[in-house]
């Protein structure tokens, strides 16, 4: 299994330009050799997919490598642990040592950037 360590934005399937500038990521040896890759939305689930065929076929590569259907299967659409941990975490679950308070607080008690959770 291969879980990227990184998170991308959203890309339209149409948008060729946008992945052509991620494409690499579809064909790295962790994913070519995992049997199942997560990825974070059923877009990127069919970039991957189609990338990852086109740079198979240039390769000459076949098999379960050139096989949609298996393809399907490989990538797996079940989010991004770095995203889901952010969204789920609320401001009050967090236990934040006074000296980061000293820092992030204004005086009266708001935080000097409200865009963290």
């Amino acid at each position: 299994m291969y879980i990227p360590y990184f998170v991308l934005n959203e890309i339209e399937p149409t948008d060729q330009v946008s992945i052509d500038g991620m494409k690499h990521f579809c064909f790295l040896l962790g994913v070519v050799n995992a049997d199942k890759v997560i990825v974070q939305l059923e877009k990127m689930k069919q970039i991957y997919a189609n990338e990852y065929l086109k740079a198979a076929q240039a390769h000459g590569l076949s098999g379960c490598h050139a096989d949609r259907e298996k393809l399907g299967e490989k990538f797996i659409r079940i989010g991004s642990p770095k995203s889901d941990k952010v969204t789920n975490t609320k401001r009050e679950d967090l236990e934040i040592p006074k000296e980061w308070l000293k820092v992030i607080e204004k005086p009266d008690g708001s935080w000097k950037k409200d865009n963290f959770l």
